[in-house]
């Protein structure tokens, strides 16, 4: 947890970076990828497979460092353009992060309980299954339809050319 925690802090300002270069929009859409390598490749993982774990620890913990800065800053910004307060769109945006949390758990633990994943204990091949499904395939479906959600219903034209915002004082 340490390299995943330490790969999302040292990203933070290459991601930063990238988004002055090039926009949150077009930032977002390289990053989100890379989160889905770190969740497909987390459910893949073979039981004490260190190297492969070290891997997705730092690919998703740099996915992370994109995914706490960017989709808020657009969001902030799609606020104050709409005439709203950028503060109200941060408390908006954590209330609902904390929320989309409490959900998961509350949707995922139960089913994982079901399939008779011991966390503590031995499992059996479906309740491993299970495990990666729930942690792994399924973020990383999610992600898939994140990245179409902002692909398509921004409708950049042209190379990413209208992705880029770089008017954003926020990132």
């Amino acid at each position: 947890m340490i390299l995943f925690f330490l790969s999302a802090g040292v990203s933070l300002p290459l991601w930063t970076r990238l988004s002055h270069r090039t926009g949150p929009k077009v930032t977002l859409l390289i990053a989100m990828p890379l989160a889905i390598l770190g969740f497909v490749g987390a459910a893949f993982l073979a039981p004490g497979n260190l190297a492969g774990f070290a891997v997705v620890c730092i690919a998703s913990g740099a996915a992370l460092g994109a995914d706490m800065i960017l989709p808020l800053a657009l969001f902030a910004g799609y606020q104050e353009k709409q005439g709203n307060s950028p503060t109200l769109a941060f408390g908006m945006w954590s209330f609902a992060q904390k929320a989309s949390l409490a959900v998961a758990a509350g949707v995922v633990l139960p089913l994982l309980a079901m399939s008779d994943f011991a966390p503590n204990g031995q499992n059996t091949q479906g309740a491993v299954f299970a495990l990666g499904l729930f942690y792994a395939l399924v973020p990383a479906t999610l992600k898939m339809f994140a990245i179409l959600w902002l692909w398509f219903v921004l409708r950049p034209t042209g190379a990413f050319a209208q992705l880029s915002d770089r008017s954003n004082p926020l990132i």
